[in-house]
């Protein structure tokens, strides 16, 4: 006898692509254990509830456009214990990490240990081209000049439903957050200090470009290819 299958699909909820790596959100405050997430209904179902920043950066990665099939989140206790709990995570497939509820001080030993990393990198919203120094010149560190803290989240949603070698880190169509407005000596500035930034363009809210950065965002776009391909030859060997 045939056993009838009903599948319901909702279109009003595309979902979302595979992209490379999972975007991982570490909350610092509170230790909660490791989740991957498919929609924001289960980070509500982690203790997250719709007012605290955890809800609005991973609603910030569903939001976009090529939004990925899945977000992780983790918490840890305090900034101390940050890279203890990335350590014990780090191979449950995260790749682009976005911290929330710590200030960009208390980041450095998280910043050394995504440097010493071969296959994540760390995505950090600085107020102005002055962070920027503070967060060093490794590739594997994107500082995002933005006046929302949780600007980050966005960029990352975007980049981690994309293919490696797909796309580049400027130009970005973001949802969710404010374009900045900036004097092109500003823009020089953020550039010239190896960051990106949001802005309009030709009426389109895009991650920004300058040509003193193109060199940094041709490295991003080659570091993702060269993660991909180590990831892919440690899969398939």
């Amino acid at each position: 006898m045939a056993n009838d299958v009903t599948v319901k699909i909702d279109i009003r909820k595309p979902a979302g692509k595979l992209g490379f790596g999972i975007p991982l959100i570490l909350t610092i405050g509170k230790a909660v254990e490791y989740k991957e997430c498919f929609e924001i209904a289960d980070v509500v179902d982690a203790g997250y509830k719709d007012t605290t920043d955890t809800y609005k950066a991973a609603s910030l990665m569903f939001s976009q456009t090529d939004k990925p099939s899945s977000i992780a989140i983790v918490g840890a206790e305090s900034a101390d214990a940050a890279v203890e709990t990335l350590t014990a995570n780090a191979d449950k497939g995260w790749r682009r990490l976005v911290i929330v509820g710590a200030e960009t001080a208390a980041l450095s030993s998280v910043i050394d240990y995504i440097n010493a990393t071969d296959d994540k990198m760390i995505f950090v919203v600085v107020p102005d081209a002055a962070g920027l120094a503070k967060l060093g010149t490794n590739d594997r560190v994107v500082g995002f000049v933005h006046s929302n803290p949780l600007a980050a989240a966005a960029l990352v949603g975007e980049a981690s439903g994309l293919n490696p070698g797909g796309f580049t880190y400027k130009n970005l169509i973001l949802t969710g957050i404010e374009p900045m407005v900036f004097s092109e000596a500003n823009l020089r500035e953020i550039h010239g200090a190896n960051g990106l930034t949001f802005v309009t363009k030709a009426g389109d809210n895009v991650t920004s470009e300058g040509k003193s950065n193109e060199r940094r965002i041709y490295r991003y776009n080659r570091l993702q290819r060269l993660d991909y391909s180590i990831c892919a030859c440690s899969v398939f060997s």
